[in-house]
């Protein structure tokens, strides 16, 4: 099997699956879909790497990742006024037609800011963005959005890309964007009482 073989079997299928059976658990009417469905995400395949090795010219081929360019919002908004709740997983589309794997809080946000919504939630398992990765009570309650720049030096890996997307997200209209932890009980109410890290202008 292809790596878009095993990505499309891990994110389409068990994880967006079970993340609907836990919701209609839960009396949501959730629908399971990719951002290839509907062309809901499109964007563009980053290009095959050329090296010149040992005089000769190889083609190293990609990941199938990309970057999303365009979101069509018409199939989630049909959902959503007939009272379904959308579940969304990469990967999307290209303009050719082929699945492209992008990044899903990048998804997150792109569909947040073309569904004009008020708040994204992303969350993760960590308390929220932290001065110090080792110390859990370092959390970083409330980052205004000139504040970021200097405080996503803080950050690292997946930390740091997390914040500049909700940063990208707040110039997009979003009012406010949570940085969470999806772990433990009640997530969602523990975020609407002000656990993690908000982001806002």
């Amino acid at each position: 099997a292809t790596t878009m073989d095993h990505f499309l079997m891990a994110y389409a299928g068990k994880q967006n699956k079970r993340i609907v059976e836990r919701l209609r658990a839960l009396g949501a009417s959730a629908v399971g879909l990719t951002a290839m469905d509907g062309g809901i995400a499109i964007g563009r395949r980053k290009p095959d790497l050329r090296i010149r090795e040992g005089g000769k010219t190889k083609v190293l081929h990609g990941d199938h990742s990309g970057s999303i360019e365009r979101i069509e919002p018409k199939l989630l908004r049909l959902l959503m006024d007939n009272g379904y709740l959308p579940v969304v997983t990469p990967p999307a589309i290209s303009h050719e037609g082929v699945a492209i794997n992008v990044d899903g809080d990048r998804l997150a946000m792109e569909i947040a800011a073309a569904l004009k919504a008020e708040r994204l939630l992303i969350f993760a398992d960590t308390p929220g963005f932290m001065r110090d990765v080792a110390d859990a009570g370092s959390v970083i309650p409330l980052i205004h959005l000139d504040e970021v720049e200097r405080i996503a030096g803080y950050g690292k890996g997946r930390a740091r890309v997390k914040l500049l997307a909700a940063a990208q997200a707040i110039r997009r209209g979003i009012k406010a964007v949570g940085l969470l932890d999806g772990r433990g009980e009640h997530p969602l109410t523990r975020a609407f009482e002000g656990a993690g890290t908000w982001v806002t202008t």
